[in-house]
């Protein structure tokens, strides 16, 4: 599944299938960072399943972004958290027939 984001200029995939382990493994991260904030859970979960990250400026998801100060980079980390979060949600949803 491939998301993009022209105007963050940020684009990355996450597989067309999820499996139970890394479905299991993404809510687990969520769970065991219950004391962070939404968006840092969210983010270090979302960060373990992404794929062919590219991004103007934020060159590297896995990299260490403590220091960061470019606002654009909090907007990428919030949008890609929540398109990865609405994405792994979604997969529990149960059509209406």
């Amino acid at each position: 599944m491939k998301f993009e984001n022209k105007d963050l200029k940020v684009s990355f995939e996450i597989d067309d299938v999820i499996t139970v382990p890394i479905q299991l493994m993404y809510w687990g991260a969520i769970d065991e960072a219950a004391g962070m904030a939404k968006f840092l859970r969210r983010w270090n979960a979302a960060r373990m399943i992404i794929n062919e990250w590219k991004c103007k400026s934020f060159k590297d998801h896995q990299a260490a972004y403590d220091e960061e100060t470019d606002p654009t980079v909090t907007a990428v980390i919030m949008w890609v958290s929540q398109q990865v979060y609405e994405y792994i949600e979604g997969l529990t949803k149960v059509p209406n027939e």
